[in-house]
């Protein structure tokens, strides 16, 4: 993967799961003003391992599987999209320190859906949980080593801040269960 195409897939990474439904996109008497991100595709080296990975943690349901061009492509939603996530079957992926992407997060709304997942990831490989601040985030990885993210946004809670300005502690999961330090 060149730089050019690594940087291209982090910023995907980057607002993949917080863009809208496209059901929920504006009516078409009114304005889009910016484009909405519609997808990513990452390469993934066993995609079956890959599909149970993001059926089981995170929801996602398989919408469509073909081949083109000799790459098989397997299409992903956990709405009512026909596709958020792409993987595509590769063999030989490039060592962990050489992959660009930093991770793929993925928005709950709220504290309820951050606890469901936090019972559903608290077992998986490299699970980690930050308050950041402006959310309160698990991370952990996929069968690829791609670093991955479930958060809660948390600013409009009374011990959420408005921007994020460098500040991490660990998110205990007593803190996590209760919804408050």
């Amino acid at each position: 993967m060149n730089k050019l195409s690594g940087l291209c897939l982090a910023l995907l990474a980057f607002f993949a799961f917080t863009a809208p439904d496209p059901t929920t996109l504006p009516a078409a008497d009114e304005q889009q003003k910016a484009p909405v991100l519609g997808h990513i595709m990452v390469r993934v080296s066993d995609a079956e391992a890959s599909l149970r990975f993001y059926r089981q943690y995170l929801q996602m349901e398989l919408k469509e599987k073909t081949t083109h061009e000799g790459e098989t492509r397997y299409f992903l939603s956990s709405t009512n999209s026909h596709h958020q996530l792409v993987l595509i079957q590769k063999q030989n992926l490039p060592e962990q320190e050489q992959r660009i992407l930093q991770q793929i997060a993925f928005q709950v709304s709220d504290h309820a859906g951050l606890v469901e997942a936090y019972q559903k990831l608290k077992d998986v490989d490299g699970f980690e949980m930050s308050d950041n601040k402006i959310s309160w985030s698990l991370y952990f990885k996929d069968p690829d080593e791609n670093k991955m993210e479930v958060y809660w946004d948390v600013r409009d809670q009374p011990f959420g801040s408005p921007k994020w300005n460098g500040q991490t502690e660990p998110l205990t999961e007593a803190a996590l269960l209760r919804g408050k330090p």
